[in-house]
């Protein structure tokens, strides 16, 4: 039991830098003037997967306008694979 729980403590703590690290490379961002806070990001879905904590599950969209570019598809795939592993990490809870 306690190698399980270490076993995702670990995962989550993987995945927090992996989130951090798709944060920095496809987040949009305001004019560092209009920023209210350390990161700037233009919209609440960076947000979500920045302050994601095991047991939730972030509102986040890569059409949302809040990622960019666009049409990056490593981008969406990426993305795409952090929710998918935010699901594996809840659905072990």
């Amino acid at each position: 039991m306690l190698a399980k729980r270490i076993a995702q403590k670990l995962a989550t703590k993987d995945l927090k830098d992996r989130i951090r690290s798709f944060l920095n490379k496809y987040a949009a961002r305001m004019p560092k003037e209009n920023w209210d806070d350390e990161y700037g990001f233009n919209g609440p879905d960076p947000y979500e997967l920045l302050f994601w904590e095991p047991g939730t599950f972030p509102n986040s969209r890569w059409s949302s306008g809040c990622y960019k570019p666009y049409t990056s598809k490593e981008g969406e795939e990426e993305h795409h694979d952090i929710l998918s592993r935010i699901k594996l990490i809840n659905d072990q809870i």
